[in-house]
């Protein structure tokens, strides 16, 4: 999430509160009657490439929309126990930021859910981190 805001503090978005700033679309969601049809409006149908919108105040591109971050932090399912470590069976992982299919409104940059651990989606990614010397 601190990643995600780019260095702007209790903003819905990356960039602001507003969704559409000078009309124009930051971010690669679902444009159109969510789930029956997609306008593309944004430019893209499923995900969209890499630097497709402005980066955030960190440099970071596409936090959110687009595709949901799979997190290393374990998730408490509500219809599962807490489960703290790593097994196929029964782990669920947090995923953060929205993603292509999913209405716009509804995600912003400090929600999170979880999946399964194994669950293959074309809207579910992640991205690589190191610390720096």
């Amino acid at each position: 999430e601190y990643a995600a805001r780019g260095g702007l503090a209790q903003k819905r978005f990356p960039w602001g509160d507003d969704l559409e700033p000078e009309g124009k679309h930051r971010m690669n969601v679902w444009q159109g009657v969510f789930p029956n049809v997609n306008t593309e409006a944004d430019g893209h149908f499923g995900p969209a490439p890499a630097k497709s919108y402005r980066a955030n105040g960190y440099g970071l591109y596409n936090m959110t929309g687009n595709v949901w971050e799979w997190c290393l932090n374990t998730y408490a399912h509500p219809r599962a126990p807490v489960v703290l470590c790593i097994d196929e069976s029964n782990t669920w992982r947090v995923m953060r930021g929205g993603s292509w299919n999913y209405e716009p409104g509804s995600w912003c940059v400090s929600y999170r859910r979880g999946t399964h651990a194994i669950s293959p989606y074309d809207s579910l990614g992640f991205r690589l981190a190191r610390n720096l010397p």
